[in-house]
């Protein structure tokens, strides 16, 4: 499709204006019953609309709340970045300060048809484009009105912020199509901030391009020891940074998941969990710099059992110890953190070397015991709890639902 010949901004908002009154007196005239919603012309008639003033550089002003009305639908792209409860919040608020109900930047949206189509044209099925709507159901071709839906593709956050809050709109620029959606997703976003390495992990994984389940185990470690995927992947590798953004981008991984090393990070992270419980020391990356440390400087080069070891280790250290490391990591003295470590655990092999399997016996009961307990917090905590990154859908209706538990048990 040629590009149209420019116009200028104010004449092209006025067409548009004048093209939406003209669909609502077809609306009225066409629906005597007085239903809502675009026939299949008359949405290829605002679609093409739009994509004509994307095409020729120019700002398509139409509000998403005018839009909704007139029977358009949102759609969600999977392998999007991730939206974040937190920068909904944000978002709301910093607009509410500003005194005005419009974000001053648009979201950019794509007809779900022209992605729809462009899956049929595709030879590798890991290209293929997946889209769903707000209740997380997948948009296929053959779905009765999917000449109404709209996928957004740079925007996320700030159409979600306006399914939540009827008083907040949004302006919507359409492009008709583009050849590599998710090139052109990265561009954009870009403008608020570059993708980083669990926006690269999210997309390929769930593009289908990675099968690498450390990933999958990183995002378990989060959400159990409510770390960073920084450590959660340091803890599962012992590599400081298992993770390289320039390998993530060609779709490549860095590090691959290997079970004996994933486990032996496990082990040591249910004891230090267990000893440090809530205090953020134990999710500090400089305290898994110490363990990693301790575990490299070992006289045993197999280290075949220094995971059940520095378990039990932890798990034995005595309150002196655990106040000493707590103590070194707020001062940010690491050095002596390192050394702490490393002293307790020579001092803990050297002395209880034969008497370890009864010592495993004993602190894996406590341990165990512990972690059932704190289950039982967690899942109680977890219908109180919102979700705190993931696809729109799910962080929007998360949210939704948390809402609705808060306000149940005020009522009780």
């Amino acid at each position: 499709m040629a590009p149209t010949p420019a116009v200028d901004g104010e004449n092209l908002q006025v067409s548009v204006q004048d093209g939406l009154a003209q669909q609502e007196n077809e609306n009225s005239s066409d629906n005597p019953e007085g239903e809502r919603g675009l026939n299949y012309k008359q949405v290829l008639t605002l679609l093409t609309m739009l994509g004509r003033s994307v095409k020729v550089f120019h700002r398509f002003i139409i509000s998403l709340r005018e839009a909704v009305k007139q029977g358009l639908k949102i759609a969600f792209i999977k392998g999007n970045r991730d939206v974040y409860s937190a920068q909904l919040d944000k978002l709301y608020a910093d607009l509410k300060k500003s005194k005005s109900n419009r974000f001053s930047r648009s979201a950019i949206v794509i007809p779900v048809r022209a992605l729809m189509e462009a899956n049929e044209r595709v030879v590798d099925e890991s290209m293929a484009v997946h889209v769903f709507d707000w209740d997380g159901n997948e948009i296929t071709l053959d779905k009765p009105d999917l000449d109404l839906y709209v996928a957004v593709i740079d925007g996320q956050h700030r159409v979600a912020v306006c399914k939540e809050h009827p008083d907040v709109d949004v302006d919507l620029e359409l492009y008709e199509s583009c050849a590599d959606v998710f090139d052109l997703i990265r561009i954009l976003n870009t403008v608020d901030k570059n993708w980083g390495n669990e926006d690269q992990k999210h997309s390929m994984i769930k593009r289908g391009l990675s099968t690498n389940t450390l990933y999958e185990e990183s995002e378990k470690m989060q959400k159990k020891y409510n770390v960073s995927p920084k450590v959660a992947e340091y803890i599962l590798t012992f590599k400081r940074d298992a993770s390289k953004k320039k390998d993530l981008i060609v779709g490549k991984d860095t590090t691959t998941y290997d079970e004996e090393n994933g486990n032996r990070g496990k082990m040591i992270a249910e004891s230090v969990a267990y000893r440090f419980r809530d205090d953020a020391t134990g999710r500090k990356i400089q305290l898994w710099d110490a363990i990693v440390s301790t575990y490299q400087n070992t006289s045993d080069k197999n280290h075949p059992t220094f995971g059940r070891d520095m378990r039990l280790c932890i798990a034995s250290m005595k309150e002196d110890i655990l106040e000493k490391i707590k103590k070194s990591m707020s001062e940010k003295n690491y050095g002596d953190v390192e050394s702490t470590i490393s002293k307790a655990y020579k001092e803990f092999i050297k002395k209880n070397i034969e008497e370890i399997n009864s010592i495993q016996e004993a602190k894996d009961s406590e341990i165990t015991e512990f972690w059932k307990q704190r289950v039982i917090v967690l899942e109680e905590e977890a219908g109180l709890r919102v979700l705190k990154s993931g696809t729109p859908w799910d962080v929007v209706n998360s949210r939704k639902e948390v809402y609705k538990a808060k306000e149940e048990k005020k009522k009780k």
